[in-house]
């Protein structure tokens, strides 16, 4: 946990995507990961979770919001979901991934599209494209969190 003392400033950006669980469950053996990741996230500014990851870290059964056996959720649960990260994380960018509906898969996110103004309400953005197909393919959300990063990174070096 140190190191997010020692090696940021004012203008480093920690993003966090939390290995807790997926499709409705805490990953086995994952019960003192998963405290230390509680401790973790809180320090994020950009925070991943998949739904099951996302409602564990609220403290609640992934069931209780909507999560399928397949990792998803829906887009209206999402909305809620996210807003409730929003909330107990309040410095962080939240973006659930994993959200889907008919045959759209994508992302939810909850921002203040301005952040110099802290009277401005923030929104909720869900972000879907059409899915290739009924397939489940492992990795996905690692991938959408290192795209991410990319384009951050790309982003802020050319300011």
């Amino acid at each position: 946990m140190n190191i997010c003392e020692t090696l940021t400033t004012n203008k480093t950006t920690i993003f966090i995507d939390p290995v807790l669980g997926d499709g409705g469950s805490l990953y086995p053996c994952q019960e003192e990961l998963s405290k230390e990741m509680y401790r973790l996230v809180r320090k994020a500014h950009v925070l991943t979770p998949n739904p099951t990851e996302a409602a564990l870290l609220l403290g609640e059964k992934p069931s209780e919001y909507g999560v399928q056996k397949d990792g998803t959720i829906s887009v209206a649960l999402a909305e809620d979901l996210v807003k409730d990260l929003a909330s107990a994380y309040s410095r962080t960018l939240p973006i659930i991934k994993s959200v889907s509906e008919d045959d759209n898969i994508g992302v939810c996110v909850r921002f203040t599209p301005d952040n110099t103004d802290h009277l401005q309400k923030p929104v909720t953005e869900t972000i879907l494209a059409r899915r290739s197909g009924n397939v489940s393919v492992g990795g996905t959300g690692d991938l959408f969190a290192s795209l991410l990063i990319g384009k951050w990174l790309i982003q802020s070096l050319s300011v």
